[in-house]
């Protein structure tokens, strides 16, 4: 595992994040103040080409200490625009967000990460 981006509290944070076994999926649609996250790569085998592929995963942290993880490159784009857009104090204090999904044009629904 390679993190990319840390904004958490401290070690332990970053370890439970990496665990979490929570998915973003749970939350859809359901409000809560953002107050840690973080993005780190994942390699895992694929047994069907044998080969290794990196995933890019991204873990919330809500402000009732429970971690939420997705690996939607559409949720891990907005986790590092909020990563970008807001100090590592302003993201601990906590941020507004809220889990969103959308259809694609193929009629694919896809998850996507906004502020309150």
């Amino acid at each position: 595992m390679k993190v990319l981006v840390n904004m958490t509290q401290d070690k332990k944070d970053l370890v439970r994040g990496g665990n979490a076994v929570n998915s973003c999926a749970d939350i859809k649609n359901k409000a809560f103040k953002l107050v840690g996250l973080i993005v780190y790569e994942k390699e895992e085998f694929n047994q069907d080409t044998g080969e290794v592929v990196v995933n890019k995963v991204s873990c919330l942290k809500s402000d009732d200490g429970e971690f939420y993880a997705s690996n939607s490159p559409t949720i891990c784009d907005s986790v590092q625009l909020l990563a970008e857009s807001y100090t590592r104090e302003e993201i601990l204090d906590g941020v507004d967000v809220i889990i969103k999904g959308k259809k694609s044009g193929k009629g694919r629904e896809f998850l996507y990460l906004d502020l309150i």
